[in-house]
Parts: structure tokens; sequence; C-alpha cells
């Protein structure tokens, strides 16, 4: 979906929110919002 197009700090914006982890590179962000889903 969408989330692969969204910015690095926006998936860290995203994370924050949910209190999930911020560390790691885009991709691992990426993967950890969409098991967020």
């Amino acid at each position: 979906g969408g989330v692969d197009k969204l910015k690095v700090d926006q998936c860290k914006i995203y994370l924050r929110k949910y209190g999930l982890r911020l560390t790691g590179k885009k991709d691992v962000l990426v993967g950890r919002i969409k098991e967020h889903l």
C-alpha cells in the first residue's frame, strides 16, 4: 500500500504516535508499521 511511499520522518511520527520503536533503517520502520496495521 501507501506505506512504502512514506518518508522516514513520516514513519517516525507514526511509530511515535503508537509508542513503537524508532530504531532501524527505513525498511525496518516500514516493516514495523505494516506489522502494526
